[in-house]
């Protein structure tokens, strides 16, 4: 007979650190796009804040002369125009992100049926043959599980010959 060894604490420590591992590099993806975003000089503001307020302090300091007050008025639609544009590549990251979760909930649902699938079919292959496991449905459920955990964080908890995966404070 093929016994399958499995070690439940080694499976769920490479659970949960699949997970740790894909948040922390979606963090680190999106963190260096807005990073890219706030440092580069032809959308950042800082550079712009303070040519602004110079040129306001210029004018400040002799308010009657006009071209101060054309300079001023320049500068704020170049400094409105930075922060269109700033708001413009936010905004594209935002609809990235938007795509991408609605691309990992879809995954999710799919992992989330094939899970089920093979639960069923675990049940009814561990109940047909005599204290035999289906070894492979196992061996393709603990790939899901995993697949799965480096989408979200979960906690799989053993119910006969099935498994419950709960998904955050939920269940899935």
């Amino acid at each position: 007979s093929v016994e399958r060894i499995v070690d439940d604490f080694a499976i769920k420590q490479m659970r949960t650190d699949a997970w740790l591992y894909e948040q922390a590099k979606t963090i680190q993806f999106y963190g260096e796009q807005i990073d890219s975003v706030l440092t580069d000089e032809t959308v950042g503001l800082s550079q712009r804040i303070d040519t602004f307020f110079s040129n306001l302090q210029s004018g400040a300091d002799d308010p009657l002369w006009i071209p101060n007050r054309q300079v001023i008025r320049n500068e704020a639609e170049t400094l409105a125009q930075r922060f269109n544009n700033l708001y413009q590549q936010f905004n594209d990251i935002n609809r990235d992100l938007n795509r991408r979760l609605d691309n990992l909930s879809v995954e999710i649902t799919e992992i989330a049926q094939n899970l089920a699938e093979l639960n069923g079919q675990i049940n009814i292959g561990s109940n047909s043959s005599a204290g035999s496991q289906p070894n492979d449905l196992l061996d393709q459920r603990d790939r899901l599980l995993q697949d799965l955990a480096g989408i979200i964080d979960i906690q799989v908890v053993q119910d006969g010959n099935a498994v419950n995966v709960f998904l955050g404070k939920g269940q899935g």
